[in-house]
């Protein structure tokens, strides 16, 4: 596919797909030969989440919102490991857990934080939960 509609930029990861380019009208030639490749395998693209926009109003992909200058994560992420982490927190708290445990799961997000522009979301959110 990528070979046939020569995107100026593409992404791609299992299933998702984002393709960038100067020219509107080319995107959407894109996604009509796109839908039109799937049709024999019976697929269709999920119409909520296929769309032609403006890269400067930011793509989500990923659980990411990529904008040209900054990614962040996609709210409802955030709102997902900070109860997460809360409920850790709680855990430890009545001892339930292990800290390794809470160590280990409270790294791993921070880990895949780090990849945004998310200094003062991991700073807001560890000043509000006590481990």
């Amino acid at each position: 596919m990528a070979r046939e509609l020569r995107p100026s930029c593409q992404a791609r990861y299992v299933d998702d797909l984002l393709l960038l380019d100067d020219d509107k009208h080319k995107l959407h030639a894109a996604r009509e030969r796109i839908e039109n490749f799937l049709i024999p395998f019976r697929l269709t693209p999920h119409p909520g989440k296929t769309a032609v926009q403006r890269v400067a109003d930011g793509v989500t992909f990923l659980g990411w919102r990529v904008f040209p200058d900054r990614t962040r994560l996609v709210r409802s992420n955030v709102v997902r490991a900070r109860r997460r982490l809360q409920y850790l927190a709680a855990m430890r708290r009545a001892r339930a857990v292990e800290w390794e445990t809470v160590r280990q799961s409270v790294l791993a997000w921070i880990g895949h934080a780090m990849h945004g522009d998310t200094w003062e979301l991991r700073r807001n959110v560890f000043r509000a939960i006590a481990f």
